[in-house]
């Protein structure tokens, strides 16, 4: 509610100030009403000093970290004299377990930031229906403290993934945070950093258009980070591998991300230490057995837990598409493929038509001709019966014989249609 009328006054044109008192306000009825309650009021995040990070990681993580980052601490170490060239928030991608949050801390204490971090599944999970309102609350005061101090939001886009559907209290939260970052952006003593699984290309628009050119992708760890994350997690062990094996294991654990490199030195120690406790020596039979226990990275459960966000998506938006799409086609062919067989049908009749034309003009020829033989046939059986009939017994004529015939043939002929 309280995001719904921030915004409601961002959109009427109230300026920045207008629209933070009124937060300032807002909040403060609410941690009045929660006291009032006797609520218990808990922290979402948590600061550098109460968390568990291993400090002496910074070093090799900054050592390791993309060119743009290093530029970015740079001027977050020596300000430029115009401030508001100072940077002001950073959004690391990548593959999970590529030390995003490492990184994001590293920023932080070689810095000499404190910083507070939240991580966004918590937050949901943990307050359903009050995750706005927890997250400004929280975050405000230290905006207003003066203190240098790095705010990093853990997995960002689980905040922004509801945004935009209607009676979503995840769209709340989204919405708090385009608001967190508008406000972050007015303090000099504020560096925001967020951390996403996700790639460049599917991230919420909302986030590309605030984070822009910083955001930055981190690859998987290369040979010297998986080396020093090896010997980091090794440093203080009793050990019985040579350099030979170290760089086989280097090699070995090339795609891999730095939570897998790290889980499978710690995997092996932990078989040391099962055959010997307190008193283990890690050898290369300790690190068989924990490679082991990984799937290569062409198994079939590798591959869906890598593409599975992409999977998903896909059949729930493009494969029906693409469903639809096959059946269109299908049906267009198979209309195709039976107006080309009426075609050869009609064909074919026209060609049974030609044909019983031809023969039947054949068959009328064939008959005029037969007709026609007949025809003479009977005039010479005329002729014959002439001669039979008006023999010479009455003493006839040649002349008057054959004028006896020719008036006999000219029946037949008219009477045949012969001649």
């Amino acid at each position: 509610m309280c995001v719904n009328i921030i915004q409601q006054c961002f959109l009427k044109g109230y300026g920045m100030k207008q629209y933070s008192a009124l937060l300032v306000m807002m909040l403060y009825s609410v941690s009045l009403f929660s006291q009032e309650a006797d609520f218990p009021v808990y922290r979402i995040g948590r600061f550098g000093y109460e968390d568990s990070f291993d400090f002496r990681l910074v070093n090799k993580v900054i050592k390791d970290a993309p060119a743009e980052v290093k530029r970015m601490m740079i001027n977050l170490l020596h300000p430029p004299k115009n401030r508001a060239a100072i940077p002001k928030r950073l959004l690391l991608v990548g593959q999970p377990g590529t030390g995003k949050t490492a990184l994001a801390k590293s920023i932080a204490i070689k810095c000499n930031y404190q910083y507070y971090i939240i991580e966004a599944p918590f937050l949901l999970n943990e307050y359903k229906n009050s995750g706005q309102q927890n997250l400004l609350r929280e975050i405000y005061p230290l905006l207003e403290s003066g203190d240098p101090i790095v705010v990093i939001i853990d997995e960002i886009t689980e905040l922004t993934d509801n945004y935009g559907k209607d009676n979503s209290s995840d769209s709340m939260v989204s919405s708090a945070l385009w608001l967190l970052l508008d406000l972050c952006a007015q303090y000099s003593n504020v560096f925001f950093i967020g951390t996403s699984n996700k790639e460049r290309k599917d991230l919420p628009a909302q986030l590309k258009s605030r984070f822009d050119e910083d955001i930055i992708t981190i690859p998987l760890p290369g040979v010297n980070a998986r080396r020093a994350i090896i010997e980091h997690n090794l440093n203080g062990e009793q050990l019985d591998l040579d350099d030979t094996y170290l760089h086989y294991l280097v090699s070995k654990t090339k795609g891999r991300s730095a939570r897998e490199v790290e889980k499978i030195v710690l995997k092996a120690i932990q078989y040391a230490n099962s055959s010997s406790p307190n008193n283990y020596t890690i050898t290369k039979k300790d690190f068989e057995k924990a490679l082991a226990l990984w799937k290569s990275l062409w198994h079939p459960q590798v591959l869906y837990e890598k593409y599975e966000p992409y999977i998903k998506p896909f059949f729930t938006t493009a494969f029906p598409i693409i469903l639809q799409f096959i059946g269109t086609v299908t049906s267009i062919y198979f209309s195709c493929k039976q107006l080309d067989m009426q075609a050869v049908g009609l064909l074919l009749q026209k060609q049974g038509l030609e044909l019983q034309i031809e023969t039947s003009a054949k068959q009328h020829d064939l008959q005029e001709k037969g007709l026609a033989f007949q025809g003479q046939g009977l005039y010479f059986q005329g002729h014959a019966l002439a001669r039979n009939l008006f023999g010479n017994p009455y003493g006839l004529t040649a002349d008057r014989l054959n004028c006896y015939v020719k008036t006999w043939t000219e029946m037949i002929d008219k009477k045949y249609c012969i001649g």
